[in-house]
């Protein structure tokens, strides 16, 4: 963001600039607040069905409706705030490598839905 400097006075911000930010700021909210629902849509279907279930199988029930989710996604709080909600836990066993590539192997915790 460029600013325009005005003798005497505190330096002016580019006003289109500041609104193309604003813009920008906008559009990832509201992209990651989309991620955010297709993410808890997809764990609700995981923990009513009653098997341990993990991230990966999030992101393939994403992938297999068309709504692929990028890496940098919101899934540990979307899973640790459905956890303080009552609707999944952690099964209490070692945790398992990730299947998905890009994810290098990492250790994923197993979650189970809560019956109701």
């Amino acid at each position: 963001m460029k600013a325009v400097e005005i003798p005497g006075l505190f330096p002016v911000f580019d006003a289109a600039a500041t609104a193309q930010l604003k813009a920008d700021g906008i559009s990832r909210a509201l992209g990651l607040e989309r991620q955010r629902e297709s993410i808890r849509r997809h764990l609700e279907v995981l923990a009513g069905a009653g098997a341990p279930f993990t991230s990966d199988d999030v992101y393939r029930l994403a992938a297999e409706a068309g709504e692929p989710l990028g890496d940098r996604v919101q899934m540990g709080a979307v899973f640790h705030a459905a956890a303080r909600q009552g609707l999944i836990e952690p099964m209490y066993c070692p945790s398992v490598p990730s299947k998905r590539p890009s994810s290098h192997g990492a250790g994923l915790k197993v979650w189970v839905g809560v019956l109701r």
